[in-house]
């Protein structure tokens, strides 16, 4: 009688999926929430391409 699975996969597939979602929605909270308050450059535009 043999082992059936001598080694398991370190890294299987449904953990990487729930780590990218994990990052990704991580990222888009983080990228949301700094993009959410107006910064100075876009409230008065100094640079001559955008004046």
């Amino acid at each position: 009688m043999g082992v059936r699975n001598p080694r398991p996969n370190p890294f299987p597939l449904h953990r990487l999926i729930a780590y990218v979602l994990v990052a990704a929605f991580a990222l888009g909270a983080l990228v949301g929430r700094q993009a959410s308050p107006p910064a100075p450059e876009a409230a008065a535009p100094t640079h001559p391409a955008t004046a």
